[in-house]
């Protein structure tokens, strides 16, 4: 049965449903684009008609304006939307006219202790995990290492791991990359901080996580110095015989970051399975597969290959 992907997690484990963002949230989180400028001046054409007043009546001269102005913006957007788009989003409200996603911002670009933070941002929303949350989604491209983003939205991931509830925790899981960090100490403290949730919510996540970031996550355990024990357990529950060869691949990897004492064993195990097929038929991914293995004993585990396994392998010019 074919693994999940990581998108099919991060569905799965989505943005909290506390808050959702709406237009004019995506405006102000990520600019204008040519929808959402012509959606606006087609309401905006509509509200300054709805106020000229009845047949018959004296027409308002500011709402005749400013239905000659919706319209000449509405002509621009039709002939020119990207450069229409591209003008606006130079005009962006700054200082006291700021939107409140750039207010968050910069809270979080604040050269403050992380304590100091998550008491400001629960200070300014009832919950600030959904707003976080969403705050990544629009603003860090996904699969990007927490390292590898702007210090502000690292501060928002160390207050999401902060908090520790199972909802930011399980966004977090559902965006594997964002726990990788450099900063070991501050991790494994934050981790350790919620050492029960954060189990917890990592048993359920498992399911949907793809092998990679299975792999990513047994390692976090080992480095957190968290029981291993459930994880492993899923982890040799998998039945191998319905994966194929680029599955097994990715498994032996997590099998090896176990450091389970089953884990040299059961290795060798699909070594001689892949020999076997190698010799009903020459078969490309079963002798890739091989190498990795030999890679995930050798240089992984520090396992010596049985002697015997060597020796058959040799006969297929494949070097164990």
């Amino acid at each position: 049965m074919p693994e999940p992907a990581r998108t099919q997690a991060t569905t799965n484990l989505a943005t909290p449903l506390a808050y959702r963002k709406t237009m004019v949230d995506s405006v102000q989180l990520t600019g204008w684009t040519p929808d959402t400028v012509v959606r606006a001046l087609a309401a905006l054409s509509e509200v300054c008609a709805d106020r000229r007043g009845e047949p018959g009546e004296p027409s308002n001269d500011d709402a005749q304006l400013a239905s000659e102005l919706a319209r000449w913006l509405r002509c621009a957007a039709e002939e020119d939307p990207t450069g229409l788009v591209e003008y606006l989003n130079t005009m962006e409200p700054l200082g006291e006219h700021e939107s409140p996603w750039e207010r968050l911002e910069c809270l979080l670009a604040r050269e403050e202790p992380l304590d100091v933070t998550t008491r400001a941002l629960q200070e300014l929303y009832r919950d600030p995990i959904p707003f976080l949350c969403i705050l990544l989604d629009a603003k860090v491209k996904p699969g990007s290492p927490c390292d590898d983003i702007e210090r502000h939205y690292q501060r928002a991931v160390e207050v999401l791991l902060a908090l520790g509830t199972r909802e930011s925790l399980s966004y977090l899981l559902a965006h594997m990359d964002l726990l990788c960090w450099n900063d070991a100490e501050l991790f494994r403290e934050l981790v350790r901080s919620h050492r029960a949730g954060f189990t917890e919510v990592a048993l359920d996540a498992w399911p949907l996580l793809a092998w990679f970031d299975r792999i990513h996550l047994i390692e976090i355990y080992r480095e957190c110095e968290l029981d291993t024990g459930p994880l492993r357990a899923l982890l040799f529950a998998v039945d191998t015989n319905r994966m194929d060869y680029e599955s097994l691949g990715q498994y032996i990897r997590a099998v090896a970051a176990s450091k389970d004492p089953e884990a040299a064993p059961l290795i060798q195990q699909l070594i001689t399975r892949a020999l076997d097929d190698i010799q009903r038929q020459p078969n490309q991914e079963a002798d890739r597969f091989t190498r990795l293995a030999r890679h995930a004993l050798v240089a992984e585990l520090e396992v010596r290959i049985d002697p015997q396994l060597r020796t058959r392998a040799a006969q297929f010019g494949i070097r164990l």
